[in-house]
This record gives C-alpha cells, sequence and structure tokens, in this order.
C-alpha cells in the first residue's frame, strides 16, 4: 500500500500524493520564460545602450544595481527583453536559482543571458510564493549536493 492510498481528500498524481483541491503544472504552465539576451560585438558597439541587468545583480529576494552595465538593444530586442513590475528574474549560472522579483527599481531595463525571466500567465500565481519556494529548492542540502558551482542544473 502506498503513503496516503487510503487517506480521504488526497489524490494520487505525476509528482505524488497532494490534497484533492491542489492541482499540478509546470513552471512553463504558469510562466512565460525568456532567456536573457546574449552579449555580443553589436550589442557592446551599438548607438541604443540601455541598462540591463547580469547574473551578479541578482541577490536572493533583491537587486544590486551599482554597478548595472549598459549595451545595445535594438527595437526588437527592447520589446523581447523589457522587464515589467514583478518579472521573476532566475539565475541560471553561478549560485543557480539565485532569484529576485522586479518592482521597476530601475526604468527602463532589460536583461542579459544567464538570467531566466519568468512573467506570470494569469494573476493567479502567487510570484512572491514562487521566489521563495526557488530559494528553499535551491538551498536546500539535498539539491546543493546535487548540482555545481559551475553547472547549469
Amino acid at each position: 500500500m502506498q503513503k496516503n492510498e487510503n487517506r480521504p481528500g488526497y489524490k494520487k498524481t505525476k509528482v505524488g500524493w497532494v490534497p484533492v483541491g491542489w492541482a499540478v503544472s509546470t513552471f512553463g504552465d504558469e510562466f512565460q520564460i525568456q532567456l536573457g539576451k546574449m552579449l555580443n560585438k553589436t550589442a557592446t558597439e551599438g548607438d541604443s545602450h540601455q541598462p540591463y541587468l547580469a547574473n551578479i545583480n541578482v541577490r536572493w529576494g533583491s537587486f544590486e544595481l551599482s554597478n548595472t552595465r549598459t549595451m545595445s538593444f535594438s527595437q526588437k530586442d527592447k520589446e523581447k527583453y523589457y522587464l515589467k513590475h514583478n518579472d521573476l528574474l532566475v539565475c541560471e549560472g553561478g549560485e543557480i536559482g539565485r532569484c529576485a522579483i522586479w518592482k521597476n527599481e530601475l526604468t527602463p531595463c532589460y536583461f542579459q543571458k544567464a538570467l531566466h525571466r519568468l512573467r506570470p500567465l494569469n494573476a493567479n500565481i502567487d510570484v512572491p510564493f514562487t521566489m521563495h519556494f526557488l530559494h528553499e529548492a535551491f538551498t536546500s542540502p539535498r539539491i546543493k549536493g546535487l548540482i555545481g558551482e559551475t553547472s547549469i542544473a
């Protein structure tokens, strides 16, 4: 017999037993996920320089903006990489999963490769909960032991 099999109010899902009222979905179901702009010669030498965030700017739950850099963004890039209030920025490398919620601390502002922008697809998504969930998941000794500091999980 599996745990919770005969426990009223629970249902079996692909991730295990959960309360009947809970939904199970993926980040891709709940967020528009966008990897940041690649830094290249055109970006550094272009004439439309704008501030952007890199891995080093993201802290757990906040941003370090004193060392913000700039690069050139085309109009198409501006639309694609523009940061909006309540976007969740997640680090891909370094301290994997480190994330913070953008609150328009600097406008306009964009983001570079090695950061993923998670933008909620509907108003029911609790972005602060998601950030705290990621913090717990990626600082847990069980997860931390599975990935290296230089790997992309």
